[in-house]
């Protein structure tokens, strides 16, 4: 973890005392080695140990995680789309199956192409009739216009 990438890692120690996982008998320390580094720096400690980035990186990707993940931001989820075309239409196909979203407004295509967020509540589906037995996602997923 490093404390340029938000607000709450900035916060953190780079050496402290886990107290979950410290016992009478032993102490535990997280340690954050990279913490204090900048992007640079971490990509020149790398090259300095005669390694490469994960290939990932070398193709545009600004974080790594899943390749559609639900916090990657839109120019990573972008390059997932080129650089897995075949995961990302698996991922699209099952948004229009079950006609929810990955994001809450916007659907992964609409994420990855850098489309603005859908008006809001444009995205929504009306209230279900009375009787009506339809599946309905929790309240915090968003259904997919149809």
């Amino acid at each position: 973890l490093r404390a340029d990438e938000s607000a709450g890692r900035r916060r953190l120690p780079p050496w402290s005392l886990n107290k979950t996982l410290s016992t009478t008998k032993r102490a535990v320390y997280d340690w954050l080695p990279i913490h204090t580094l900048t992007t640079e720096q971490v990509f020149g400690r790398i090259r300095e140990a005669g390694q490469e980035p994960f290939r990932a990186y070398a193709t545009g990707n600004r974080r790594l995680s899943c390749v559609f993940c639900i916090l990657g931001c839109a120019g990573d989820l972008a390059n997932g789309r080129r650089q897995r075309p075949e995961l990302y239409r698996r991922y699209l196909d099952l948004e229009r199956e079950t006609g929810w979203t990955m994001f809450p407004g916007e659907s992964l295509a609409q994420r990855a192409n850098n489309r603005p967020h859908a008006p809001s509540g444009a995205s929504k589906k009306s209230p279900p009739a009375p009787g009506d037995r339809t599946r309905r996602a929790p309240p915090d997923m968003t259904p997919v216009n149809r």
